[in-house]
């Protein structure tokens, strides 16, 4: 059959706008099919955990019991809470998709709130040792820790290792209760401790030359040298003992425990926790833990 070229054209033309209509049909189906799929990543990148993981038993709002009295990773400045648990605690609120609510306390408190329910999680970091003592289950670990020592430069040699707490005639401060009070009273030292209700009372000792070392947290002495370098503080980077930090919950909440170690878990591979740490915590790139970080 002939076609005369007017007949060729709306040929032509019928035949290209069916085309187009054709690619829009299509382009909107792979549009929506993209959507969907959208919608539907989240959730799964959101908790790899997958069927583990009971969504409907996780609570609206994480209550996080946390000590604002210790420096480096939880403190007030302003009228805030700022720290390396401060920031951990944003980033798991937009990982988790629940508000996390920071219910301010002392230490000494956080544990006893934990068991009477009236907070959800320990965000303050513990020894797994210490977290255990007081029956709660720990997170994976977050932050590598210790015992490190704070002195004058001009007694930076002197205590660069445990052994210098030993010589004659040292004036040694810890804090009551703490760790690092215990690890000196486990020592056979020569000289003198004194234990001191908080910090603060052993950095002025240490100031006004009543002390020749303060021996206490990491995170704690590293903040405390880094405020007062300018009188020159200076902190062992080589810690006296070394410990694994965690949060804690009670031993009831697993699939809260699943949420927050598959957070943890996601943050450390990706060395997020300590790009964290060296950013928070003073001299922490500086430091060199036995048997690694």
């Amino acid at each position: 059959m002939l076609y005369s070229s007017a007949t060729h054209r709306q040929l032509h033309q019928s035949t290209y706008k069916s085309v187009i209509r054709i690619q829009k049909i299509r382009s909107f189906f792979v549009i929506g099919l993209c959507l969907l799929m959208l919608t539907a990543v989240p959730a799964c990148s959101l908790w790899p955990l997958g069927s583990k993981l009971n969504k409907q038993k996780l609570p609206e709002t994480i209550r996080a019991g946390i000590a604002t009295d210790m420096p480096a990773l939880a403190y007030q400045e302003n009228k805030e809470i700022r720290g390396f648990d401060r920031q951990l605690a944003l980033q798991l609120e937009a990982y988790a998709g629940i508000k996390v609510s920071l219910v301010p306390m002392p230490s000494s408190s956080l544990f006893t709130a934990l068991q009477n329910g009236q907070i959800d999680i320990v965000l303050t970091g513990f020894s797994l040792e210490a977290i255990k003592k007081q029956g709660a289950t720990a997170t994976v670990p977050y932050l590598s820790s210790g015992q490190v020592p704070l002195m004058s430069l001009t007694n930076q040699s002197r205590f660069s290792k445990k052994e210098g707490l030993l010589g004659q005639n040292v004036r040694i401060g810890t804090v009551i209760g703490s760790a690092g009070s215990q690890l000196v009273g486990n020592m056979s030292i020569q000289g003198t401790s004194q234990a001191f209700a908080r910090p603060q009372d052993a950095i002025r000792a240490l100031l006004r030359n009543k002390l020749d070392v303060f021996v206490y947290d990491l995170p704690a002495n590293y903040y405390y040298a880094a405020a007062n370098i300018d009188q020159g503080l200076i902190p062992g980077t080589t810690p006296y003992s070394t410990e694994k930090l965690a949060w804690a919950l009670r031993q009831e909440d697993k699939n809260l425990l699943l949420l927050i170690n598959d957070f943890l878990t996601q943050e450390n591979d990706k060395g997020i926790l300590t790009k964290m740490a060296n950013r928070y915590i003073p001299f922490y790139g500086e430091t060199t833990f036995r048997g690694g970080n």
